[in-house]
């Protein structure tokens, strides 16, 4: 193995190149290789065989009820769906047990395989550069690493959770507004960009993985910051992987099902045939991904530019803060003006609804009378985001005038007009991608946490439980919101200085750079959402306390809050523009190569 000559830059290495040399790895690690697969095996076998053993009492008891439901069908108020009742109490009681027996299996499983993963990575890295691993060292990286990748996992399973809450509210929303063959159309491009974005994403997950093993201090979001930088330029030949593997994957599960149904096999033969078989081929094929992978992360780490770009600092004037709050305030009025009519309509319905509240009791049957609310619904929600996209645009725009002329300012430089120009045109959309990836993982947060209460809500009788576990469930979304709303901007304020950064590698950059600060800045976010809301109560106080005209409440609530929110606006970008430029002072700006923990035998 020693004698085996260490391998040049492979910077050209096209897709038959990365398998070349990826087999040639695993021939180097086959003495490690081996017995981790092996391990592997026995361990999800195990798990799978335990798993099956534990679900077949539940499954004989679902399969009891399902013979009650159909000897006894329900009729009347039994169709209800009430807890309280005892046929609905028990198949509750059996999907949960059988979906929390799934999740903790899965849970075991995902350790498994990562522990392995950390094994894997580690030895074929060291294999592909001609070096020799121990068994201490490979337990000693085991040890010190295996936590990684589970955080690692844990953002790029809020960032899948946000885009799977994105699909459902668009699809629900074409449904409820779709009326013609366009429909299906648009279900279409839903269905192609679902497949797009699950291999890139499932790419990007395991590339992020592998970083936060062999790069020391990658974790987490800066673990898949690092992961999108280095995959810059070949996205697509790291999704074409990932399609190659699931083809596979989907192969090896249709054989074992040719397998065991072309046999009259009774149940245990089946279990053991498909345990040995899909769990074997199965394993064989993770272990090489997870090779294959690592060798692909090795050519894009030496073919990449490790030098970083310092960024394009360039100065803007002073008056951004009167022409952002304008041009809020004719979007204001615009957005008002439109939605009167609306609102008029939307008043109308209501006032018919109360007179006639059985108008839309049966909304299945009785769909076209409902048209008209739904219709003025969408319409409202319709407006709504047109308006908050405008708004959102307009800020971010000024946002990039801001940080751009803050940073230079505080570094005693000038600007002038057309640099400022250049600077909004080059750069305004930079956080606006990059709030792209912020919105999905907010959204993963906030699925995760809808799921895990509504599971609660059903499982759980105690009144003292739900106390318990809403109370730590609403602490844990104010940290993680205000925590989260300062890893936002400061994300958006490195799209915008640091060239080069944008999206994910943004949230990465801004996560390193908040490092050890992650406190102070949640501060800093708690202290402008105070301010927010006393200015809304303010604005309330001021429009409700006497008795004025609508249009008087109007040009009030216009004037007041955005020409306060706008001042606070732009003084928090300020703000989180010197809260940047300490923290990139302070930081070291060395970049990190990667501590490659020694795993050879005589540098542990």
């Amino acid at each position: 193995m020693e004698s085996e000559s260490k391998p040049q830059s492979k910077s050209s290495l096209g897709l038959l190149g990365i398998f070349r040399e990826s087999f040639k790895a695993t021939n180097r690690n086959k003495k490690l290789l081996v017995p981790i697969l092996l391990l592997v095996f026995l361990s999800i076998s195990k798990l799978d065989l335990a798993q099956n053993y534990i679900l077949a009492p539940i499954d004989e008891r679902y399969e009891n009820l399902e013979l009650q439901f159909t000897r006894n069908p329900p009729t009347g108020d039994d169709l209800r769906l009430d807890l309280n009742t005892p046929f609905w109490r028990a198949t509750f009681d059996v999907i949960l047990e059988f979906f929390f027996i799934k999740v903790i299996f899965l849970a075991l499983s995902s350790i498994v395989l990562l522990v392995f993963f950390v094994a894997t990575v580690s030895s074929s890295y060291e294999a592909y550069n001609a070096k020799v691993l121990g068994p201490k060292e490979m337990l000693l990286k085991i040890r010190t690493n295996w936590t990684k990748p589970l955080l690692t996992s844990f953002y790029m399973i809020l960032i899948t959770l946000g885009i799977v809450f994105l699909v459902c509210i668009s699809s629900f929303i074409a449904i409820l507004s779709a009326r013609n063959s366009w429909s299906p159309v648009y279900f279409g491009g839903i269905a192609v960009l679902i497949i797009v974005w699950y291999f890139y994403v499932a790419a990007l997950w395991i590339f992020s993985i592998v970083v936060s093993v062999l790069e020391e201090g990658f974790v987490g979001v800066k673990a898949i910051g690092r992961a999108a930088e280095l995959l810059s330029g070949k996205r697509l030949q790291a999704s074409i992987l990932m399609i190659l593997f699931v083809i596979s994957y989907v192969v090896i599960d249709q054989m074992n099902q040719v397998l065991i149904r072309s046999y009259d096999l009774s149940m245990s033969t089946r279990l053991a045939i498909s345990i040995c078989f899909t769990n074997g081929l199965n394993s064989l094929l993770t272990i090489f991904m997870f090779v294959l992978f690592t060798v692909f992360y090795h050519e894009r780490k030496t073919s990449h530019d490790e030098k970083e770009v310092k960024g394009l600092y360039i100065p803007i004037a002073a008056d951004i803060g009167v022409l952002s709050s304008k041009i809020i305030n004719v979007l204001d009025l615009a957005h008002n003006y439109i939605l009167a009519p609306l609102d008029e309509h939307y008043e109308n319905l209501e006032l018919q609804l109360a007179r006639n509240p059985h108008t839309c009791e049966e909304l299945g049957y009785n769909f076209p009378t409902c048209r008209a609310t739904i219709d003025n619904t969408l319409e409202y929600f319709l407006f709504q985001v047109i308006f908050l996209a405008f708004s959102s645009i307009v800020l971010l725009i000024f946002f990039v005038a801001t940080v751009s002329s803050t940073y230079e300012a505080y570094n005693a430089k000038v600007l002038g007009p057309k640099e400022m120009l250049s600077k909004i045109r080059s750069s305004w959309t930079k956080p606006i991608i990059t709030s792209f990836y912020m919105i999905l993982i907010t959204l993963g947060i906030v699925l995760l946490v809808f799921i895990s209460s509504l599971a609660t809500k059903i499982s759980v009788v105690n009144s003292w439980s739900h106390v318990y576990y809403f109370g730590g469930i609403t602490v844990l979304i104010l940290v993680w919101y205000f925590y989260v709303a300062a890893l936002w901007i400061f994300s958006v304020v490195v799209s915008v200085l640091e060239e080069g950064f944008v999206g994910a590698k943004a949230i990465g950059r801004a996560a390193e750079l908040m490092s050890g600060k992650r406190l102070q800045a949640s501060i800093l976010m708690i202290l402008f959402t105070i301010t927010y809301v006393v200015i809304d109560q303010m604005n309330e106080v001021l429009t409700t306390s006497y008795d004025l005209t609508r249009s008087t409440q109007l040009a009030i609530t216009i004037s007041f809050t955005n020409g306060l929110n706008s001042s606070l606006t732009l003084f928090m970008f300020v703000l989180f523009t010197v809260f940047y430029h300490e923290r990139k002072t302070s930081h070291d700006e060395k970049e990190v190569k990667g501590l490659y923990i020694p795993i050879a035998a005589g540098e542990a």
